[in-house]
């Protein structure tokens, strides 16, 4: 099966606009300990997801958290996530091939309870398969 993963990380880190304002910051699960919120994040999770019987697909629901120092650089973050993901089809990545991906929900903003820091969530769905 494929590193579902790792393969969207691949995706995120090959978008130069993404790039430009993240850096490498793009994270498993939560920001590493001390991180510095006067630079722009992405976190990632999978939610879940579903596979077929018969073709080899898998299909992770991912949510993301897109940090910034404030509103107004989560909310840019958010909009480069957008649009480095949303639509994007036909790509190979080194652990298999990405189909298709899609915003299942529009960006929300949030404030953290922990670091009272704002963040946009959102939420997308990927078609992946290995080679």
């Amino acid at each position: 099966m494929i590193d579902a993963v790792a393969a969207i990380r691949e995706v995120l880190l090959a978008d130069a606009a993404l790039v430009v304002k993240v850096g490498d910051r793009v994270y498993l699960q939560r920001l590493p300990e001390g991180h510095d919120f006067d630079n722009q994040a992405v976190v990632l999770t999978i939610r879940g997801g579903s596979t077929d019987l018969y073709v080899p697909f898998i299909r992770p629901s991912v949510q993301f958290q897109c940090w910034g120092k404030d509103t107004i650089d989560a909310q840019e973050t958010y909009r480069l996530l957008h649009d480095a993901l949303h639509d994007k089809s036909r790509v190979a990545v080194g652990s298999g091939f990405l189909v298709y991906a899609f915003e299942e929900v529009h960006g929300q903003n949030l404030i953290d309870p922990d670091s009272k820091r704002p963040y946009v969530v959102a939420m997308f769905r990927a078609i992946l398969r290995k080679d």
